[in-house]
């Protein structure tokens, strides 16, 4: 009964708080005789600010989504079925987008460090050569989103040179990609010399993936898996290099991208409402108009979208059937092993489970971690991957940009100095909390305590840094019924086209 009460005050007070509030109606009046042309009224309501705002945050987080190849369906699925599982899918990852930005970022930056080492691996360019065939950043981005399916037997693959439509395409056998030319671009010697050094993380660690006897330990129910399944970039390498397959997938750069369902009229709308988007604030800042909390956040979700368009300008998107690849032999137990331990896990998993492994399957989760993105190493799980570093980025552009409503006007001075101290805690924390990684992994002692500092440590910054981005989603649609009137003034902006 006690319950019941305090839902009936709840929602009495959100009525009588709604039946209070007081509505505007602008009185614009119509042209008294024929005109050539009439302009558009010279206020904006706050539905044009909430609509504009979502519609350019749906726009964002809707046409960035590359996700990897979705498993098989079952058979008998019906194709309505599929479609709904489809739409879902990608409705989910939205939702992510739209919660985490940051962790597109973290995704994105991931995926580009991984297939930007692939592509420039000499192992790979050597028996891309041996196949008569390409390795570049597209193929390994449509290996590394579950595009390359290893089965047992023979597969349709080209053994033949004269079959290959692209024998031009292949690096000539005294080349190699990892060393600069007269005309290598200043770009691709920034990124081989940071990314690629011979003595760095990853050309360790892929010695250990393709040379050493290595093998870690894992429980027997991650290593019983049977084929087929999906391989990675890494996965590619080592089976190459030690014989259990005999040359790289049989598909082109061409056929990759005429696989690829990219809608570059959708993603060009997307990238016209955010340069309008951003054009609007420029001139209102330049006229020295208010604007709302929810547009500085829209800002936000603008340059995470755009530096994500950057990172996975070369990823395929949308492709459903992959590459076969076949196995020379049957995969022993050490095999799997090491099958397992390039699959790494997902994003999501390693944050909140601690897990590091992952068994196989035909699909290759769209939060995944793979293992060619590490750029700091110490011991066995204290590592710097580049989904974190892009995750730190984003958090702090992300944040940064909410900084930017510092003064602007809240319902109470509380709710402002709240939006002061999450918008410094969430610029602010992941940082500190890489940051701390290092320290204690450096100082070892992170090792005194068996991981109870790490774990103690991640969820207390992970549940602070959610309580704070809560607050501020709410404070982004509380703030628009308590705007100054003068951020209901329109500005020419207004007369650009765009989606409203």
């Amino acid at each position: 009964m006690t319950i019941n009460l305090h839902k009936f005050a709840i929602l009495q007070l959100l009525l009588v708080q709604i039946a209070s509030s007081t509505v505007f109606y602008p009185n614009c009046s119509i042209p008294t005789q024929n005109s050539d042309f009439v302009s558009g009224p010279d206020v904006r309501s706050t539905l044009d600010i909430l609509y504009g705002s979502l519609i350019t945050i749906f726009l964002c987080t809707w046409t960035a989504q590359h996700l990897c190849l979705p498993p098989p369906p079952k058979e008998g699925t019906r194709y309505l079925l599929q479609i709904c599982q489809s739409v879902w899918r990608k409705l989910k990852w939205m939702l992510v987008a739209i919660i985490m930005p940051e962790f597109m970022v973290g995704k994105a930056l991931g995926d580009f460090i991984a297939t930007y080492r692939s592509s420039r691996c000499e192992v790979m360019q050597k028996h891309a050569r041996r196949s008569n065939t390409e390795w570049t950043m597209t193929h390994a981005f449509y290996a590394n989103m579950g595009g390359v399916i290893l089965r047992e037997g023979a597969s349709d693959q080209r053994a033949n040179p004269c079959d290959s439509p692209f024998p031009s395409s292949a690096l000539r056998e005294d080349q190699s990609p990892s060393q600069p030319t007269s005309r290598t671009s200043i770009t691709t010697r920034v990124l081989d010399r940071y990314l690629c050094r011979a003595v760095g993380v990853w050309s360790r660690q892929h010695d250990m993936w393709t040379e050493d006897d290595y093998l870690p330990k894992y429980p027997s129910s991650l290593t019983s898996f049977t084929l087929p399944v999906a391989v990675n970039s890494a996965h590619l390498c080592a089976l190459i290099s030690r014989g259990l397959i005999q040359q790289l997938p049989s598909i082109s750069k061409i056929e990759i991208q005429d696989k690829s369902k990219e809608d570059l009229v959708v993603k060009a709308l997307t990238l016209g409402q955010v340069g309008w988007f951003i054009i609007q604030l420029a001139v209102r800042k330049a006229k020295h108009l208010p604007c709302s909390q929810l547009e500085i956040a829209v800002l936000g979700f603008a340059i995470c979208t755009c530096i994500t368009y950057v990172l996975w300008l070369r990823k395929p998107k949308d492709i459903k059937v992959g590459t076969d690849v076949s196995t020379t032999h049957k995969l022993t137990v050490n095999d799997k092993v090491k099958i397992v331990w390039l699959n790494h896990s997902g994003f999501f998993e390693n944050s909140l489970l601690g897990t590091t492994g992952r068994k196989p399957t035909l699909a290759i989760p769209n939060d995944i971690i793979n293992m060619e993105t590490t750029l700091f190493y110490y011991k066995e799980y204290h590592t710097l991957d580049g989904e974190d570093l892009g995750f730190i980025i984003g958090a702090v552009v992300f944040g940064a940009c909410h900084c930017i409503a510092w003064d602007f006007d809240f319902p109470t001075a509380v709710e402002q100095t709240t939006w002061k101290a999450t918008s410094i805690y969430t610029v602010a924390a992941m940082p500190v909390l890489y940051f701390s990684w290092a320290f204690l992994s450096w100082t070892k002692l992170i090792d005194k305590f068996d991981g109870l500092l790490r774990r103690a440590l991640s969820c207390t910054t992970y549940g602070l840094y959610a309580l704070c981005r809560v607050f501020i989603m709410v404070e982004l649609f509380r703030s628009l019924a308590y705007l100054p009137p003068e951020a209901f003034l329109a500005t020419w902006s207004a007369s650009l086209p765009h989606v409203n």
